[in-house]
Formats: C-alpha cells, structure tokens, sequence
C-alpha cells in the first residue's frame, strides 16, 4: 500500500496555493520550495512537489487541449454549433478513468469507491444517459423535419416539370424515405 503524497497531505489552502504557484509555470521548484519553508512548510520534499507538479501539468496539458479543441470546433462549425455530443463524450471519458483509477487503487488507504462516490457516479451516469438520449431523440426529430421539408420541395419541383404524382410519390419513398 503506497502512502498519501505530502502535499495531499496539506491543508487545503496550502494545496491551492501551491496550484496557483504552479500554474504560471513562472516558479521554478527549487523557488517554490523555498516560498513553502516560508510559509512554515517543512514536510514537502522537492521531489514530492516535482512529482505534484508533474501530475499538476499533464492536468493542466489535457484542459489545455480540450480548450483548443473546443475553439477549433467552434470556429469550424460556427457559435451556434451543438458541441453537447463531443462534450457528452468527453465525460464519458473522464468517467471512465477515474472508474478506473479508483478501481486500479481498491485496498490502498484512500482508494477504491466509496459509497458516495459510486452513488455521484451513478447519478452522472443517469443524467448523462439521459442526455445522450434526448440528443438522439433531437437528431432524429430534426431529420424527420429536414426530410418533410425536402419532399415538399422536391414535390414542388417535381410538379412544375410535369411529372406525375405516382413518379413523385416514389421518389419520396426511395430518396428520402418517406410515405406517402
């Protein structure tokens, strides 16, 4: 069973100072060390806090990348652009890693699910299922409407070049897969 880290270890205002110090990435480790000893704080080594900050940065690389992707998939699709899916995905994502990390520390002190992480859990599976099934249920309405649409306006064509309305209903059935 591996031990707690030391800076886990810390109250949590230090914990969040030490982020705000690691996030400008300004600091060398050797600087925040010695800003921590000021502050009183003698039980961090510099490895723990290189091994923290290690962590701390591949964290702050993957929202790096999601912010990026985000803006490239608005500027690609435009501000009205539904992104919800690619966001529904990425929480089933980070879902899935935590299950498995949680899952992978089963029997080390502070590892496994708790009772109220699994019940959390749950209740995001639930509404993220949910979610997942009104965007299919919105798809489909919208396809259903865009189809309606383009038969009337295909019917609309098709009558003003003559063609009869048995011509007409088959290429409803057949192209857009629609009843008459």
């Amino acid at each position: 069973m591996g031990r707690k880290s030391s800076i886990k270890r810390l109250p949590p205002e230090i914990r969040a100072e030490i982020d705000r110090l690691l996030m400008p990435g300004t600091m060398t480790y050797d600087e925040l060390l010695a800003k921590l000893r000021g502050m009183g704080v003698t039980e961090v080594s510099r490895s723990a806090l290189h091994r923290y900050g290690a962590s701390f940065e591949q964290v702050a690389k993957a929202l790096r990348e999601k912010r990026e992707i985000a803006r490239a998939m608005v500027a690609e699709l435009g501000e009205e652009a539904d992104i919800s899916p690619i966001l529904i995905e990425q929480l089933h994502t980070i879902l899935f890693r935590l299950q498995t990390e949680a899952m992978s520390k089963e029997g080390e002190e502070g590892g496994g699910i708790s009772v109220k992480d699994l019940r959390a859990l749950a209740t995001t599976v639930r509404q993220l299922s949910l979610a997942t099934r009104d965007q299919v249920k919105l798809r489909a309405e919208i396809r259903q409407q865009l189809a309606k649409e383009m038969a009337e306006g295909a019917e609309k064509v098709a009558k003003s070049e003559g063609l009869s309305a048995e011509t007409i209903e088959k290429i409803k059935r057949q192209f857009l897969g629609l009843a008459a």
